[in-house]
């Protein structure tokens, strides 16, 4: 506060109750204002209407100007200027007809169906009644249940009933059949996504597939869009006006608002297929977030676009002309100006229909309001009346509102606070949830995390409790923090929460003394590197010792005669000497060369640097194993705290924790061949950071960074050891063959055990084969989508790639580099080693046996045994054209092809083309990424310039033959 001299507020009238301008004035400013502080700096608040109630008084403007220290003013300049930039649109009104004989019989079976449901085939309830037969008591849940008729499965198809007979009513026969097939499409697909081992709801949602499977969904074909024949008098009116407004205006843009989210994608998709509309609109959605995660609107939710930022990008640029929006798009998103505004049906307040009518800036827009002829909906032309009484109305729209969320919008009182001594930073109840999330955010956590807080609530009758969860990778003995109050909302209970948990960030040293998160790259390096040093911070030096200024003062005390010689070189020009006596004149010396006997010497380079601290270490290590080089270390570092081996593996497992209760794990560590003595290791290590569920202790990370050292350890002994003893270079290259991501991940997809399963459809026995994967906990369903194109390109070369491996003279790098395998497949194998590491405390030859287990030693000792060329691709290629540079050009993509079903955030892919001293050698490579398209480019430019190499060695001989770049 000191350091400002202005203190500007934007939307000033907001200042007030709980608001944070209001809180920075309450906690900050007005303290120091009733000290008596002189030097506060100056407060200029900005809001076009100084109040917001509708019943506002001269009281309001007064409360507002004492929150912040001010006098309203207004400007006095004229405002005659604004009516010639604001261009109001023409007000339309569209009558439509309400077709009562719509009828879709998909729908009727679908209603039928709902109506007719056997509650006691319910997953849930069954398991109820299975409860019940075994002695437990859930009468009282079941009789609820009976009467209620309120299950997982019961929602479900309420939900997805009543929006299907209001797709019938509102777009057509035809419409409703299309969002009923893609529903359950969705659905289908989700189930198969998103299915784990240890999901619970798998019977539910298996029900609910199979019950939805029994409809007669045989009357539309799959693929097939909807029959655009088959639509409500409404959509054929939109597609009326959309075609006379659009038709010969290159122009031409618009919005049309839309009251139901899941009309968004029928309406697009009829808009997208009507002969009238197909090549005249291009057509974006945009809704807004979801903010519920409850289940029971899964199947009757379409999918909803992920980036909209790009629609609203495309709608300024001009590549979409008409976006389906929402009512999220009427206010506080920067739209462009649109020709035609649209509201498919009719605004629900005065404020609605204003905001939407100001996205129709243009000149000689207009503005369309759908109404039924039947009456009973409030005509566009009484808004306009009601207009002028905008600012009393304002509110009063949003009474019913806020009575139906009146206890959540109730201001309740706390007043907690946390002062931090040493700096004075404050946190409170109101300002803690921010904060947190702000820590949140820079735990950096990867892809596929969503690093965002997560709050349970907990109501009883007494109050409302929150407990919020952090990201996986905060330490698992403050990830959670309950709040210590019971509240009548749940926004206090939320802050409660937040305000706990920063507080047990605070005293676990994550969070400064200025209640911010420490910086990783800076702060936390510099405490974790620093070594105690008792030396003071200044120490008095000798001055700098100029010896010229000495030598100057004795020539000038004592003057000397001085003589000139001249010397000659021949060769290399005259050199002048000036010396303090002369130089004595010398005879020739004649040197004589014994011809008579030739010697050989050998000149052989030693550096005169000193061994590094890696050699000293690891000639210890070949001299006595890990206890010699582990003093080597200890003596190399002393300010380090060092343990011996055998004790940091004991700590390891002491530290894992052992409150699990586990029985699902028999195949998975048959599939490893160990047993965990604890099973939160193995649980720990096929956990991903975007898993939010249950019985989490961390993410693999640090298994992962601890296996990949003993997976380097175990591969470099054997090759060290090996007799006759190999080079360093070809070492290097086969580590780099048996440890890499994509090999890791082929032997681990290769590595499979069979379970015996009981179909639930036929009742009959059947073989599944279980791998690694299959167990990984993650939280993301884009992992899934990248998961699942890595396993349909193992697939495709898995059997030229195993037969590469086993008979091949080249270790298959271009092979491997076609599964384009994600890294977190990699990773769960180097976790799972570091788990076996810690759970055996530190038994090598227990994960060497995994190893073994996966395959690698046996590949391993199979190119040591027929000597396979490791060298990467792109290194031979170095090799290869010699003295001659190499270059991996990026090309221009092709089209909009994506590769495969990917998201897109993965992209379009990438296209390379390989020069070698600055000719094309083969063709352009494309590949879903670099390293895949250079890998593959430098493979085929490798055996091109072999054979080129081959056929110039056959022919005539000639040696200023390269290659021809025009070949491949």
């Amino acid at each position: 506060m000191d350091d400002l001299a202005l203190l500007i507020f934007d939307e000033a009238h907001h200042c007030t109750l709980n608001h944070p301008a209001n809180r920075i004035m309450t906690n900050f400013y007005t303290p120091r204002v009733q000290k008596g502080d002189a030097y506060l700096p100056k407060i200029l608040g900005l809001s076009a209407s100084p109040v917001m109630k509708a019943d506002a008084t001269t009281q309001s403007l007064e409360q507002i100007e004492r929150n912040l220290h001010a006098t309203a003013k207004t400007p006095k300049k004229t405002r005659s200027e604004l009516t010639r930039y604001v261009h109001q649109p023409e007000l339309i009104r569209v009558d439509y007809r309400i077709d009562d004989q719509a009828h879709s019989p998909l729908v009727t079976a679908l209603t039928r169906a709902y109506r007719e449901y056997d509650l006691m085939q319910d997953p849930y309830i069954k398991d109820l009644l299975r409860k019940q037969l075994e002695g437990m008591d859930v009468s009282g849940q079941l009789q609820r249940l009976l009467l209620s008729h309120k299950t997982y499965c019961t929602e479900q198809l309420k939900a997805l009933t009543k929006k299907a007979q209001d797709v019938v009513k509102e777009l057509g026969p035809s419409a409703a059949d299309w969002y009923l097939h893609q529903c359950v499409a969705k659905f289908e697909k989700t189930i198969g996504d998103a299915e784990q081992l240890l999901d619970f709801s798998k019977d539910e949602k298996q029900h609910l597939l199979e019950f939805m499977r029994k409809l007669p969904f045989q009357e539309i074909v799959p693929g097939h869009s909807l029959d655009t024949n088959q639509v409500s008098p409404k959509v054929e009116s939109l597609i009326d006006v959309l075609v006379s407004e659009a038709q010969n205006k290159p122009s031409f843009t618009g919005l049309v608002f839309v009251e139901q989210r899941a009309w968004l994608a029928v309406l697009s998709e009829i808009l997208a297929t009507h002969p009238r509309t197909r090549d005249l609109l291009h057509v974006g959605t945009f809704l807004g977030a979801s903010s519920t995660s409850k289940r029971k609107q899964m199947i009757a939710t379409l999918p909803e676009p992920r980036n909209q930022k790009a629609t609203l990008d495309d709608f300024r640029a001009g590549t979409t002309n008409l976006i389906l929006a929402t009512s999220v798009l009427e206010e506080g998103i920067d739209v462009s100006s649109c020709h035609l505004v649209v509201c498919f049906e009719s605004p629900k307040n005065l404020k609605s229909f204003v905001q939407r009518r100001g996205r129709a800036r243009m000149q000689e827009s207009k503005y369309f309001i759908f109404m039924p002829d039947a009456g009973g909906e409030r005509a566009p032309e009484s808004w306009e009346a009601l207009e002028k009484e905008m600012k009393k109305a304002y509110l009063e729209d949003m009474r019913q509102s806020r009575l139906a969320k009146e206890n959540e919008e109730e201001e309740e009182e706390g007043s907690r606070t946390f002062e931090v001594e040493a700096t004075g930073a404050r946190l409170t109840l109101d300002d803690a949830l921010s904060h947190l999330t702000h820590f949140c955010s820079l735990l950096g956590s990867g892809p596929y995390v969503d690093p965002r807080p997560h709050f349970k609530f907990i109501e009883t009758s007494a109050g409302i409790t929150a407990e919020v969860t952090l990201p996986i990778s905060v330490n698992r003995a403050i990830r959670k923090a309950r709040g210590k109050e019971l509240w009548r909302t749940e926004k206090m209970a939320r802050k409660d929460a937040a305000f706990e948990a920063y507080k047990a960030l605070y005293r676990a040293g994550l969070v400064s003394d200025n209640l911010l998160p420490l910086r990783q790259g800076t702060d936390d390096m510099a405490l974790g590197s620093h070594v105690p040093d008792n030396r003071p911070s200044v120490v008095l030096a000798s001055p700098t010792l100029d010896p010229w200024l000495l030598v100057a003062h004795e020539w000038k005390r004592k003057p000397r005669e001085y003589f000139r010689t001249l010397v000659e070189f021949h060769g290399i020009g005259q050199v002048r000497l000036i010396t303090s006596t002369p130089i004595p004149l010398v005879d020739d010396i004649r040197l004589y060369w014994n011809e008579s006997e030739i010697l050989t010497v050998k000149i052989t380079k030693r550096s005169t640097a000193l061994l590094s601290a890696a050699d000293l270490t690891a000639l210890r290590y070949v001299c006595g194993g890990l206890p010699k080089a582990f003093a080597c270390v200890q003596t190399l570092l002393p300010l380090e705290e060092w343990s011996c081996i055998p004790e940091a593996n004991v700590s390891l497992y002491e530290a894992a924790p052992a409150d699990l209760a586990v029985t699902q794990f028999d195949i998975l560590e048959s599939l490893i061949e160990y047993t965990f003595n604890k099973k939160m290791l193995l649980l720990e290590a096929l956990t991903h950071n975007s898993y939010t569920g249950p019985n989490v202790n961390g993410s693999y990370d640090r298994l992962e960074f601890l296996g990949d050292a003993v997976l380097d350890y175990i591969v470099i002994t054997r090759l060290y050891a090996h007799n006759p003893p190999l080079s360093h270079l070809k070492m290097h290259a086969i580590q780099s063959a048996m440890v890499n991501a994509a090999f890791l991940t082929f032997t681990m997809l290769e590595t499979t055990i069979a379970e015996e399963t009981i179909s639930k459809s036929t009742l009959q026995p059947e073989i599944h084969r279980r791998v690694l994967w299959q167990y990984l906990r993650s939280g993301s369903s884009q992992m899934t989508a990248i998961r699942d194109a890595a396993l349909r390109q193992h697939a495709e070369v898995r059997e030229r790639l195993i037969h590469a491996l086993r008979h091949g003279e080249e270790f298959p790098w271009h092979l491997l580099a076609l599964i384009n395998a994600p890294k977190f497949l990699s990773d769960i194998v180097e976790s799972v080693i570091g788990a076996i590491y810690v759970d055996s405390h530190g038994d090598l030859s227990a994960c060497e046996a995994f190893v073994r287990r996966l395959g690698i030693l046996d590949y391993l000792e199979r190119i040591i045994r027929d000597n396979v060329d490791c060298l990467h691709p792109k290194e031979r290629l170095g090799h290869i054209a010699i003295e001659h540079s190499v270059e991996y050009v990026r090309m221009p993509l092709r089209g909009e092809r994506r590769f495969g079903d990917l998201p897109p955030s993965m992209g379009l892919g990438w296209r390379c083309q390989v020069k070698v001293g600055g000719e094309e050698v083969g063709g352009v490579v494309a590949g879903l990424n670099r390293l895949y398209a250079e890998t593959v480019a430098a493979w085929e430019a490798n055996e091109i310039l072999r054979r080129q190499r081959l056929a110039t060695a056959e022919s005539s001989g000639e040696d200023d033959v390269f290659f021809e770049a025009e070949e491949g």
